[in-house]
């Protein structure tokens, strides 16, 4: 419990650090929802679940860890699920590090030194707040694909709604081991192949459509929403 309350502290002062800077320079923290956020939403869930299946093989494997649990470590896993867990990681979590990370620190570097550098200073950190090594790997990619959501949607609720969907796989991972046990075939099965070949091609189709679902219409403006404000 001691460790989930100072996760917490770390989370709410990243999102005060950035809500009070926002403020300061007299902007909204939060923009409009934007009417394409729902399709956005099921794709960035899509991307997130195919990129899990790719991810465990290869990182896990690469690690010499396991990516299967036993029945008795899963149902202890479960007798100690508390409702402060997925507050932390579904809500807490995705508000303030996308406020903290894209709407601040990649916004305020972005508009200094470009898109490139703003990812490079904003993801990095981001991604070694995750402490373990495959929570820092995984975060790279994911932090890649949440600033290129906000990069190319200007909108930091979508950011922050895609971030909570990658937060809520493997806050129930456990539960889909055991009702749907695709997720997690072991890695010498030849059924993973065929997984692995799915998982990529959904991957790529959901990129595909998040990439022309948030296509400039006029390609003259390109500036994200807020932009001119900083």
């Amino acid at each position: 419990m001691e460790s989930l309350i100072g996760t917490l502290m770390i989370y709410l002062l990243l999102g005060l650090v950035a809500s009070y800077e926002i403020k300061k320079k007299k902007e909204k923290i939060f923009d409009s929802i934007h009417s394409h956020l729902l399709p956005i939403s099921g794709f960035s869930f899509l991307f997130a679940f195919s990129f899990g299946i790719i991810f465990i093989p290869i990182v896990f494997g690469l690690l010499n860890l396991s990516s299967t649990h036993g029945d008795d470590g899963l149902h202890a896993l479960f007798a100690q699920f508390q409702i402060i867990q997925f507050l932390l990681l579904c809500i807490v979590a995705p508000i303030c590090e996308e406020l903290f990370f894209r709407r601040y620190l990649f916004q305020r570097i972005r508009a200094k030194w470009g898109a490139i550098i703003g990812y490079l200073i904003t993801v990095i950190p981001f991604a070694l707040l995750h402490i373990s090594p495959p929570n820092i790997i995984h975060a790279l990619f994911m932090g890649t694909f949440f600033t290129y959501l906000y990069y190319r949607t200007g909108s930091i609720v979508v950011a922050i709604v895609a971030h909570a969907i990658n937060n809520l796989i493997p806050t129930f991972g456990p539960y889909l081991q055991m009702k749907i046990p695709l997720f997690f075939i072991e890695f010498n099965s030849p059924w993973r192949y065929l997984e692995f070949v799915i998982a990529l091609l959904l991957l790529l189709w959901s990129l595909r459509r998040i990439y022309q679902i948030t296509r400039p219409r006029n390609q003259a403006t390109t500036r994200l929403p807020n932009q001119a404000t900083t």
